[in-house]
């Protein structure tokens, strides 16, 4: 996210449908890739745990033992909860 657009702190109660900040606009190495052709791309980075009694969000996400990736054990696809979103935000199934 932007970090000059975040609008919670950590522990904040959030509600549903409240903003929580904006994505980034995507850098590399300092510089906005040409990824489509004369367009800003904005990325949001997202990733989902599974361990809901663990509250060391600002712990280790990675796990060197673990390649080739480097995640912990209890990361998961997020892909089900971006659906529901999506089709609670635009309606249908995309």
């Amino acid at each position: 996210m932007d970090k000059n657009s975040i609008k919670v702190n950590i522990g904040d109660k959030v509600k549903q449908g409240q903003v929580l900040g904006y994505a980034g606009l995507m850098l590399e190495n300092g510089v906005h890739p040409n990824i489509v052709p004369n367009r800003q791309v904005m990325m949001l980075h997202f990733e989902y745990f599974t361990n809901g009694n663990d509250t060391n969000v600002i712990g280790k996400l990675t796990d060197k033992s673990k390649l080739p990736f480097q995640r912990r054990n209890d990361i998961t696809d997020p892909l089900e909860i971006l659906q529901e979103g999506y089709n609670n935000t635009f309606g249908g199934n995309k």
